[in-house]
């Protein structure tokens, strides 16, 4: 009951979501990707999450996924009654400032959290917001300081996870490794759900990806779905495991069983990939099409997937302008690496190479081994 009262409080344990529940939500903090509540993108955790595939796991950005449908910009009713009810409750109001991280608002998020802070600097959630928004818009001495003093006040699996983000941007992938397996045995320890403890086996295994190590990464995919079956982001990483030792057929079926679970664009667009990688090319276009009419829903849920949809039409040289056009937006508010590197690559494909060096530049200048 203590633990669970600690993790309450601190808002901290919410983990990507699979199933039936993700469909049509926020993508990887796999700077992954997506910053999210657990920490490494969202985007990615980025690696998401903030994310893998977008470079997602985003990691922090990590977050993966949160339903979006009921939830607008700026005048979500929920957030307007709160904000009018829960005045002076801070954890009713560090919710209202963590709805705006997976919208990719992190400036939104930080203003709202460190206000809250001011007021109560004891108030974890808020401090656990201030620093996801800040990994999400690239301030990571920022991030930092937040998840230290998390650190100092509460510890556990989700703010060493955070701290582990860190170092994997900084290009310190061992200890990146080393505080993400913490993390998985302190999940363990502590007994979380099983969800949990998948995607913090999936976070160790995607650190392991990214220093080249396809065996560890592997063995971390499959201890995730030992745990969680059917755990789509495990099952992504499986199947770039599968690709990287040529073994299409088994890649194919990874992503197939991910797509049916979640189908956000990165995963489409890598699955259509293999198909045309593999002479499918009927297949491959399928998955394509889907992409394309993702973009064309121009809607909040679509819109959380500006940086996807923007490698992806840069990589296949689907509407370059629009890509330059949306990575250029994502950037105003998301100057992480990712956004660098999406903006950079986006630029290049539409034939502006000059100005697409300085932010190729600055996408490597953590020295991240991504």
């Amino acid at each position: 009951l203590a633990r669970a009262e600690r993790a309450d409080r601190a808002g901290l344990l919410d983990v990507p979501r699979s199933g039936a529940e993700a469909v049509g939500v926020v993508g990887q903090r796999a700077d992954g990707a997506d910053v999210g509540d657990v920490a490494v993108e969202r985007r990615h955790v980025g690696p998401v999450g903030e994310g893998a595939a977008g470079g997602a796991v985003a990691a922090g950005q990590q977050r993966q996924p949160g339903v979006l449908g009921d939830l607008p910009p700026d005048c979500h009713p929920a957030r307007t009654e709160g904000a009018a009810t829960f005045t002076s409750n801070p954890p009713a109001r560090s919710d209202m400032a963590r709805t705006f991280v997976p919208l990719h608002q992190g400036r939104d998020a930080v203003k709202r959290a460190e206000q809250i802070v001011i007021e109560n600097p004891t108030a974890v959630g808020a401090i656990g917001v201030l620093g996801d928004a800040s990994l999400e818009t690239g301030d990571l001495a920022g991030a930092e300081a937040a998840f230290n003093e998390l650190q100092r006040q509460i510890g556990g699996p989700s703010v060493e996870s955070r701290l582990a983000r860190l170092f994997y941007l900084r290009g310190n992938t061992a200890e990146a490794v080393r505080m993400a397996d913490g993390a998985a045995a302190g999940a363990a320890a502590l007994n979380a759900s099983a969800e949990e403890q998948a995607f913090y086996r999936y976070v160790a295994g995607e650190y392991r990806w990214g220093s080249g190590d396809i065996n560890g990464a592997d063995a971390q995919y499959q201890a995730a779905l030992s745990v969680f079956p059917h755990y789509y982001l495990a099952l992504t990483g499986r199947g770039r495991v599968a690709f990287a030792r040529g073994d299409l057929p088994k890649a194919i079926e990874f992503y197939k069983a991910a797509v049916a679970i979640i189908p956000k664009p990165e995963l489409l667009a890598f699955l259509g990939d293999l198909y045309a990688v593999s002479g499918d090319a009927a297949n491959a276009d399928r998955q394509y099409q889907t992409v394309d009419f993702i973009v064309k829903l121009n809607d909040v849920q679509a819109q959380v997937f500006n940086r996807e949809i923007a490698l992806f039409q840069a990589t296949h040289r689907r509407d370059t302008a629009h890509a330059v056009q949306i990575a250029t937006g994502e950037f105003e508010v998301r100057k992480d690496i990712y956004g660098y590197d999406a903006l950079a690559w986006a630029l290049y494909s539409n034939g502006q190479a000059g100005e697409a060096l300085a932010p190729a530049q600055q996408a490597i200048a953590l020295g991240t081994q991504d």
